[in-house]
């Protein structure tokens, strides 16, 4: 169960990233 919270926590923190890069370019 851990793991997949730490998993889908990464996940979120992917997603976020990948959207602040596309609003900066």
């Amino acid at each position: 169960f851990l793991q997949l919270v730490l998993f889908v926590d990464m996940l979120k923190k992917i997603k976020k990233f990948k959207k602040n890069n596309l609003e900066r370019h």
